[in-house]
């Protein structure tokens, strides 16, 4: 393990730049992937159970991995701390693992429904402006 008693810092900089990078990555796709399986009108309702569940997912994370430390590792001694982290860490890469293969396995949903179209008559309509449709105006309209 990389995590020791004498270990420095830097030694640790590596992996937790490479966790911060991968977590930049995956969660903006992960947003993606969520709201882009649902009707237009639910994005607002996929988008916040997404986010309510990464929150759970977070807070039982952090129980999780912290009683793995507490089982096995304490504050006591340098050793101590470093065979509780070095567990924390590896039940981490489990638990990561577990939701790969899960990801991996679970089949997937279908495609959502066509996206909304712009409406087809009138081109000052409000639900045309509000879904950021703009339509020039006819020269008819100016001949007037």
């Amino acid at each position: 393990a990389a995590a020791g008693p004498g270990s420095s810092y830097f030694v640790l900089v590596t992996p937790m730049v490479m966790v911060g990078a991968g977590l930049g990555l995956a969660i903006p796709a992960l947003t993606r992937a969520v709201t882009s399986t649902v009707p237009p009108a639910d994005i607002g309702t996929a988008s916040g159970a997404f986010s309510t569940t990464r929150q759970l997912g977070g807070a039982f994370g952090v129980a999780v991995l912290g009683a793995a430390f507490a089982a096995t590792g304490s504050y006591d001694a340098p050793g101590d701390f470093s065979h509780g982290f070095v567990t924390a860490s590896a039940v981490a890469a489990g638990l990561a693992l577990a939701g790969t293969v899960a990801g991996t396995i679970l089949p997937g949903r279908g495609k959502p429904s066509s996206p909304v179209a712009p409406p087809a008559a009138g081109r000052g309509s409000s639900a045309g402006r509000a879904a950021g449709v703009s339509r020039p105006a006819s020269s008819s309209a100016h001949a007037r």
